[in-house]
């Protein structure tokens, strides 16, 4: 991505290569942006590191656990605004749940991964036994893992919903 982004972006862009809680960045810029990254961050740390870069605005797109699980990366909606309240250096100015705008799309994933991948890992496992034993024996445990995850049907449209809250969150500084 930095790769392509330097190609895309004005040669006096800057592009850090880094996590974003390492990120030694001056700052501070009027909008830092989470797409799908968030959930992967320690939410402290990321709403501190949040503050000190972030002199405008913070944007939030991803999905939380809908439970909380007693760690510290992943938290749920609810933790998050605690955090966020005890920070006190952002306040939400808009908060909406686009679990159900988002949950379509799994209904997609599943049937690709129903209807196609499914069906063409069996028969390539079975052609690769029929035609090259020997590689299917000395491939077996591998197979035998990968195929088995392959082997599960995919239900994310109706498991998804149950677990996970999918947020498009709005910060302003205060």
């Amino acid at each position: 991505l930095n790769e392509m982004a330097r190609r895309k972006l004005p040669a006096e862009s800057r592009i850090f290569e880094c996590r974003f809680e390492d990120c030694d960045a001056a700052g501070p810029y009027d909008l830092v942006m989470f797409c799908e990254s968030f959930h992967y961050i320690d939410a402290g740390r990321a709403l501190a590191q949040a503050a000190r870069l972030a002199s405008h605005h913070v944007l939030l797109f991803d999905y939380f656990p809908r439970f909380d699980s007693g760690g510290r990366a992943k938290v749920s909606h609810r933790r998050f605004m605690q955090l966020l309240q005890a920070q006190q250096a952002f306040t939400p100015v808009s908060d909406v749940d686009v679990t159900a705008n988002v949950v379509p799309t799994f209904e997609v994933l599943d049937t690709i991964k129903n209807e196609h991948v499914r069906p063409f890992a069996a028969r390539l496992a079975q052609d690769l036994r029929q035609q090259h034993p020997l590689l299917a024996t000395l491939l077996a445990w591998p197979l035998r893992k990968a195929m088995s995850r392959v082997q599960r049907p995919s239900n994310r449209r109706e498991t998804f919903p149950a677990a996970f809250e999918y947020r498009l969150l709005l910060l302003a500084r205060n």
